[in-house]
């Protein structure tokens, strides 16, 4: 029994286009959670310089912890997940 090609086309269509969507989805997610840290971040600074700590150095360490963090977190997850020790879902 072989393949008909022409059988599965549009259903490989429909699921790369799926995925595609899926992925730019992803990415939207991802930026905006940059943004919200950011800005968040840009906020925390801003009230942490009234009590005379430096703005910009303030506003980069914040923004350091709250995207590197999380990421490592991730990481680690992965990383247990893959050998088989992680009570994941």
């Amino acid at each position: 029994m072989s393949r008909r090609p022409g059988k599965s086309d549009p259903f490989r269509a429909e699921r790369r286009r799926i995925v595609r969507r899926a992925t730019w989805l992803t990415l939207g997610f991802f930026l905006a959670a940059v943004v919200v840290a950011v800005v968040g971040s840009a906020i925390v600074a801003w009230l942490l310089s009234t009590t005379g700590l430096p703005f910009l150095k303030t506003w980069i360490v914040l923004s350091i912890i709250m995207i590197v963090v999380p990421l490592i977190w991730i990481a680690v997850e992965a990383i247990r997940r893959r050998r088989g020790g992680g009570d994941a879902p």
